[in-house]
């Protein structure tokens, strides 16, 4: 029980509510706060404060909130609806994950410019918060992050390291730029692994400092690095002989894959295929080997083989599968024709990409495969003239998951099909702002057309011209409108 002692007076000063060292009355703040504007921060500091009231976030006239020095572990819910809030001090608590809604900061707090996790639990060794944090510093460089370690290229360092834990990071940091695949990464992470030199984790390797599992985790970052980057820059004989001299010093199953996906890429399918089957002799109880082997008789329609490697994969590792397994497994069901036996697999697909965006994950690597995911289930769901139920979905996902040219132009679609012209017409002009793609502006003259709006259609029908003047549906299309 609060000892009432501690409970001290509440004074609004310069619009901030300030209270350190005692407990607080969460319902006499909320009730002033509630029914005045004026009061723009609220400082905590130090009050043993275990968890906020679960509608603090109707205290939406905060910009600045101080919780320093008290024992959260979670914020609550409603949090979410603090739009004008601009700095958080959450340091000296304890947090051992980043809040959701903090990761996607960017949906709910426009105005934010510093968030302050300073001495909590968070596990600076997980890949993911590590992934978050390099690219928060790209994407957001005006918002300050406050972390309680020693940063180094965008990666939290731990204030004493081992010499493996120096090239691990290394490897993570080259990565975590490699992963997001623009052209300025690969500069960026080419240029970081030069200036390595003979300092690189694969030195390392070599020179046999580290004990198996150890090695194995730095190869699996070398070669997402090094390899790609050398393939990147259409360096291909190199990352293969990259690739062999890492197999022939460990007998590693990963180079044996990378060099197998790049074969793949040279149309050296046959070449290709003895890598992945080499793979699956080092292991055959590893599904990565089975996916990429099957990923590649896919891309030859070898349909039969491909499937039964997919369902081999995942007999494997059920639990926690590759999702790229999944969306493998939609796509050869999708080619045989059959849509309805593809659904769920595309309902696992979301659920598993979903699993890493709610982890630390990279949102803006992962919301677009969930997007991808979403839209390959809605143009199935149209194949199927589920219009309602395609139409319900499409509106969602644009509210929650993200707003995609592809996804306005399958709502218009199905708006159309119910003979909603005018909310069609509005959905087709949005998908246009978004992306002007001659093909669904061929889509969006239909639906005009069907609407009795013919000279508008023709004006769109010479738009999707100037764009693709090759464009036959659109030629055809016009010309039999003139």
């Amino acid at each position: 029980m609060s000892d009432p002692s501690k409970k001290g007076k509440i004074i609004s000063i310069n619009g901030a509510i300030s209270l350190s060292d005692q407990d607080v009355d969460f319902t006499l703040i909320m009730s002033i706060l509630k029914n005045t504007d004026s009061i723009k921060e609220l400082n905590l500091i130090d009050c043993r404060v275990f968890q906020l009231p679960y509608n603090f976030g109707d205290l939406n006239s905060l910009e600045i909130i101080n919780l320093n020095g008290n024992n959260l572990k979670i914020l609550p819910d409603s949090f979410i609806k603090l739009k004008k809030l601009e700095k958080l001090n959450l340091s000296d608590n304890d947090f051992r994950h980043i809040p959701n809604f903090i990761v996607g900061h960017d949906k709910h707090f426009p105005n934010l410019i510093e968030v302050d996790f300073r001495n909590n639990k968070l596990n600076y060794r997980d890949r993911d918060l590590l992934r978050w944090i390099h690219n928060e510093q790209i994407n957001h460089p005006n918002l300050q992050f406050l972390f309680d370690k020693e940063i180094y290229g965008g990666i939290p360092f731990a204030l004493e390291r081992k010499p493996f834990d120096d090239a691990l990071y290394e490897m993570d940091f080259i990565s975590l730029l490699v992963e997001k695949k623009t052209d300025k990464d690969y500069l960026h992470a080419w240029k970081h692994l030069e200036e390595l030199g003979e300092q690189s984790s694969f030195s390392f390797i070599e020179n046999g400092e580290f004990e198996e599992f150890e090695y194995y985790r730095i190869i699996d970052r070398f070669l997402k690095s090094k390899g790609e980057l050398l393939e990147y820059f259409g360096k291909n004989d190199e990352a293969i002989k990259l690739y062999d001299d890492i197999h022939d010093s460990f007998g590693d199953r990963g180079p044996l894959i990378k060099k197998g996906d790049l074969l793949l890429k040279l149309d050296q399918f046959d070449d290709a295929m003895k890598c992945y089957d080499a793979a699956i002799e080092i292991d055959p109880t590893y599904e990565y080997p089975l996916y990429h082997k099957a990923h590649m008789l896919f891309h030859v329609k070898r349909l039969d083989e491909a499937e039964e490697l997919c369902d081999r994969a995942l007999e494997l590792n059920y639990e926690i599968p590759m999702f790229e397994i999944f969306n493998l497994k939609h796509r050869i069901l999708v080619e045989y024709g059959h849509y309805e036996d593809a659904l769920p697999w595309l309902d696992k697909l979301s659920e598993a990409i979903k699993s890493k965006i709610q982890s630390y994950a990279d949102q803006e690597i992962l919301e677009p495969q969930l997007t991808d995911a979403i839209v390959s289930k809605i143009m199935i769901l149209s194949y199927l003239d589920r219009v309602n139920e395609g139409l319900e979905l499409t509106n969602y996902t644009i509210i929650n998951v993200r707003d995609d040219h592809r996804l306005w132009s399958l709502k218009a679609e199905f708006l159309s099909q119910l003979e909603r012209y005018e909310e069609a017409e509005l959905a087709y002009e949005r998908s246009l702002e978004l992306e002007r793609d001659p093909k669904i502006m061929y889509l969006f003259a239909l639906s005009l057309i069907d609407d009795s709006k013919v000279e508008k259609a023709k004006k769109i029908l010479r738009k999707a011209l100037e764009i693709d003047p090759n464009n036959v549906d659109v030629q055809l299309l016009s010309n039999s409108l003139n």
